[in-house]
């Protein structure tokens, strides 16, 4: 540890405070700050005291320890590594993110998070790991380092550099296990499938919607418009997703997405437009469209109960489906016919029949657009396809603004909820309609309180809805190319068959991160 010309002022005018104080100024004003600088060794630990600590970040993954509490502090490194000194941080419940849903904090370069110890020992995962108002640590991304203050006395904090094995690389292996997992549930590499393959593949999903235990049944007998999830069951709610199948492997592969699918305690809710590109030049380009859907796919015939798929206005052979001028619906059908044949192009069209447009818990609804204009009861929503302009608002309706009359505003989502007989603060969350460039997530939209919007086809970001303590709350993830990833390991390897998960060895890490990382 080096010592601070600050503290060296203090300790020599110890019997002057004013004149300690007017050397201290004079130090900072040259530049100097009370900041103690450690150069910890792996598996050593600092405790932190009420002055500011600087450790250098490197490629390191620290623990933060608070009384019984405890956070890691990754780069976000993401399957290939970054700079160190231009990654985010994520700042993370060890004991929980692995294991069960949650989300994590994420810290950029040049901003601060407050870490709270929270009295009764239970961690809080709503965005800000631990919370009252006892003893709080500051943590400042400075780029090359990071920066700890403590403030409050009641109790202590300790930070420990953790070894290679137990940092980035377990949560880097963790990642990569659940990615296999996704290739093993495709049934190897990540590719358009063959036309005789696509089609038993839809025609098994379409035979298996009639039976799911959440989706109501309309009063014809067929699957309804409306699913109703437990509690027992954590949602995944996923914007307009455009392609990007990336997107889509990133969300997968974080926290315990995937173990929790198997563990039949999480569902995914795709609130639809996961089909045709978003980019001006690819605009009438459909392989990568057919791409996801196989994916997604996949995901419903292997979990049924827990895979929704929420129809968009997208999610239409309709010409009114433009963008930029290309008439993206009618070029969807001709290239599903093109590609696998009619029979399977009216097979999708049956898809699209029995798929809902809405999904429902006692603490959330969500849809693709908007509530509908007119008032409307459970059961009309339920039997929507008695109902074609209730269904057409809920895949088309923006909010009402000058450029947008007719839309929907506050009344309308007050009885959206009231129809679906949820207290008045529900978080309602619905896709279609980004509000800016540059992100991914709103929250209380158009002044509506508990109205939140997720667009989940950025190409630098993919935002979500979850459950987390009981509380609906948005988590953003930085993406990154993982489709050719995830298939060369997947031809490499030849061990991905359909229910034989495949985990990566340590090696496989080291391959990826070569020496970036400390021994």
């Amino acid at each position: 540890m080096t010592q601070n010309p600050l503290e060296t002022a203090r300790l020599a005018f110890a019997d002057s405070n004013s004149m300690a104080q007017r050397a201290v100024s004079r130090l900072r004003k040259n530049g100097f700050d009370e900041s103690v600088t450690l150069d910890l060794k792996p598996q050593q630990t600092h405790t932190l005291e009420a002055k500011s600590t600087r450790v250098p970040l490197g490629h390191h993954a620290f623990e933060l320890e608070i009384g019984n509490q405890r956070v890691h502090i990754y780069p976000d490194f993401g399957i290939q590594s970054k700079d160190a000194e231009t990654t985010d941080l994520i700042v993370l419940d060890p004991d929980r993110y692995f294991s069960q849903i949650s989300n994590y904090q994420r810290l950029r370069k040049n901003r601060t998070i407050e870490v709270r110890y929270k009295e009764n020992g239970q961690a809080s995962q709503s965005m800000i790991p631990f919370r009252n108002n006892t003893f709080c640590v500051k943590i400042q991304h400075e780029g090359g380092s990071l920066t700890f203050t403590c403030s409050g006395t009641t109790t202590q904090a300790k930070l420990t550099l953790l070894p290679q094995s137990s940092g980035i690389k377990s949560a880097i292996n963790h990642r990569q296990q659940a990615l296999d997992r996704v290739a093993t549930i495709f049934g190897g590499p990540i590719e358009i499938l063959p036309p005789i393959d696509g089609m038993d593949l839809l025609q098994s999903v379409n035979d298996q919607m009639g039976s799911s235990r959440n989706q109501r049944t309309a009063s014809d007998g067929s699957p309804g418009g409306v699913v109703e999830l437990p509690e027992s069951i954590t949602p995944i709610i996923i914007g307009d997703l455009h392609t990007r199948i990336d997107n889509l492997l990133k969300v997968l592969s974080e926290s315990a997405v995937i173990n929790d699918l198997d563990n039949g305690t999480t569902a995914l809710v795709f609130l639809g437009d996961a089909v045709h590109e978003e980019d001006r030049n690819s605009h009438a380009s459909m392989d990568t469209s057919l791409l996801i859907m196989d994916l997604i796919l996949k995901l419903k015939l292997k979990y049924p109960n827990q895979t929704y798929y929420l129809l968009g206005n997208h999610d239409s052979f309709s010409e009114e489906v433009t963008k930029g001028g290309v008439p993206q619906g009618l070029l969807w059908a001709e290239h599903l016919k093109a590609t696998r044949g009619e029979a399977y192009f009216q097979e999708f069209q049956r898809f699209y029949r029995l798929s809902p447009r809405v999904v429902l818990s006692n603490d959330f609804v969500a849809c693709h657009a908007g509530p509908p204009r007119a008032r409307v009861t459970k059961e009309q929503l339920i039997n929507l396809r008695d109902h074609p302009q209730i269904a057409e608002d809920i895949v088309w309706t923006r909010m009402k603004t000058p450029a947008s009359p007719s839309g929907y505003g506050r009344p309308e989502v007050r009885r959206f909820r009231k129809a679906l007989r949820l207290e008045k603060n529900t978080p309602f969350i619905v896709a279609h309609t980004p509000f800016a460039p540059d992100s991914t997530v709103w929250h209380n939209i158009g002044r509506i309180p508990h109205h939140h919007v997720v667009y989940s086809a950025r190409p630098d970001k993919v935002g979500i809805f979850m459950r987390v303590d009981g509380q609906i709350v948005s988590q953003v993830y930085s993406t990154e190319p993982l489709l050719e990833w995830v298939n060369q390991r997947a031809r490499s390897t030849k061990q991905h068959t359909p229910e034989q998960p495949n985990s990566c060895p340590t090696s496989c890490v080291n391959n990826h991160l070569g020496s970036q990382l400390p021994e």
